[in-house]
């Protein structure tokens, strides 16, 4: 399994992302493709607010075809804010990053695709 974050959603969506065309490279040979329901509810978000809705519905479509969506249980909030407040964390992870990493953390995933740097300090491979 892999992880697919925001970061990368985004870069494939906006053809104007500095990383557009590595994420388009990048996709055909991903397998076994999961996401997080706050990645999805991040990245449709954005893609509503920058293309509007019926992109953000074209998006969710396309990602429904060959993606399993977890859901972020109570537990995972839990300890992904628990991170987020440790004084001691880098100041540029968010909730959702946190989140995200205790629920790969649970699901035993260990790589995720991203475009973020951050996560490799949840012992997490990432790429690209």
């Amino acid at each position: 399994m892999v992880l697919i974050d925001t970061s990368f959603y985004i870069s494939l969506s906006f053809e104007h992302d500095a990383n557009h065309k590595k994420a388009q490279k990048i996709i055909p040979y991903l397998k076994d493709k999961v996401t997080t329901e706050d990645i999805l509810k991040e990245t449709l978000t954005l893609i509503s607010q920058r293309k509007g809705k019926k992109a953000s519905i074209r998006f969710y479509n396309y990602l429904l075809e060959d993606t399993e969506i977890f859901p972020v249980e109570g537990k995972h909030f839990e300890l992904g804010l628990q991170i987020f407040l440790d004084p001691k964390l880098n100041k540029n992870i968010s909730v959702i990053d946190c989140t995200t990493a205790t629920v790969c953390k649970d699901k035993g995933i260990q790589k995720i695709v991203t475009f973020d740097s951050h996560f490799k300090s949840f012992s997490l491979k990432t790429t690209p």
